[in-house]
Parts: C-alpha cells; sequence; structure tokens
C-alpha cells in the first residue's frame, strides 16, 4: 500500500503496490492526472516530481505495509503518520485517506442502476477504454489506436466496482471451478 500526499489539496489517497514490469505505473500516472485535473495550476501540470504531492509508502520510516495490516490498523498507522509529520514540522492533516478509484467505481456502479450479469443486466461500459486507467493523454491515445493490444492488460475502474466480481464468478462457473470433485 502506498500514499499519494498533496500539500496543496490536503488529501490522502489510497494506492495499491506496483509490481508492474513497466517503469510507468498506469495506476499513480491515472490518480495524478485525475487529481491534477482539479487545479492544474496549482499543482504545477501532470508531473509528480514538479507538484505538491509526494508518494510514500504507509510506515514513516520507508517499511512497506501489507494491504491486511493497513485495512485493519489504518486508524493507528495514520495516527502515526500526523505526529512523526508534527516532528518533521509539516502540518497534520492526513485525517482521513481517500481511495479515488473505489469511489469512483462505486460511482459508475450507481449510476448504471446496480449491473448484475446473472439477472440479465450486464455493465454497458464494462472494461471499456472510457474505464482505462492510464494512457491519457494524445501521444497514448494514439498509441492505443495504432497497437489497441497494447493496452489490453491495462488497469481499468472495472476492477474497483462490485459487477467485477459478478463477472469473474460467471468466468470461473464456466471454467468449472465450481464444480465438486
Amino acid at each position: 500500500m502506498r500514499l499519494l500526499f498533496c500539500d496543496h489539496c490536503h488529501t490522502l489517497e489510497e494506492l495499491p503496490d506496483y509490481d508492474g514490469n513497466d517503469p510507468v505505473d498506469p495506476l499513480l500516472e491515472g490518480l495524478v492526472f485525475k487529481h491534477n485535473e482539479r487545479d492544474p495550476m496549482a499543482h504545477g501540470g501532470r508531473d509528480l516530481h514538479h507538484s505538491p504531492m509526494r508518494l510514500v509508502h504507509i510506515e514513516p520510516d520507508g517499511t512497506r505495509t501489507s494491504d491486511e495490516v493497513w485495512e485493519k490498523d489504518r486508524e493507528k498507522i495514520l495516527k502515526k503518520l500526523n505526529e512523526e509529520n508534527k516532528k518533521v514540522g509539516m502540518a497534520s492533516w492526513a485525517y482521513e485517506s481517500m481511495n479515488t478509484y473505489a469511489e469512483d467505481a462505486l460511482r459508475c456502479y450507481r449510476d448504471h442502476r446496480r449491473p448484475d450479469l446473472g439477472a440479465g443486466n450486464p455493465c454497458i461500459d464494462y472494461w471499456s477504454d472510457s474505464k482505462r486507467i492510464g494512457r491519457p493523454t494524445k501521444i497514448g491515445k494514439q498509441v492505443l489506436k495504432e497497437a489497441p493490444k497494447t493496452g489490453t492488460n491495462d488497469p481499468h475502474l472495472c476492477q474497483w466496482c462490485p459487477y467485477y466480481s459478478t463477472v469473474a464468478t460467471e468466468v470461473r462457473w464456466k471454467a468449472g471451478m465450481y464444480r465438486d470433485n
């Protein structure tokens, strides 16, 4: 688990660890891009290195914390981060964290009237390009036009949606993974 701090907006965004081979983390890129859309002049553009944003791992000493520990001890960890911030003279504003992708996915789920594959009500834009995270630039869009398979493994907002588990269950069911042996 990583956290993206913005000293300008006073927000703390939750972000899963990145273990990909590509040097560009599409989740981080997408979140920074979306965050900077709110007020691009205040954030110094899209580049994380030239804005009042900083990316840290959960523990102030730089060690990684598992997602399970984060979920279980969120309040304790945020309190510890705030105490560490006070020691170095920074304001203590990280009282509550946000998970933008999960919030956006739930908003989309509600807007689409809670689609349900089993009830014959599929999601109208499940795994579509409009739900892709990353590659929002003109060059990135051109790359996708020229080689559409390039973005097949890109993360999508759908991964945080409750509908995703419905689809995964259906795929596993058709593959025979739920049959008794």
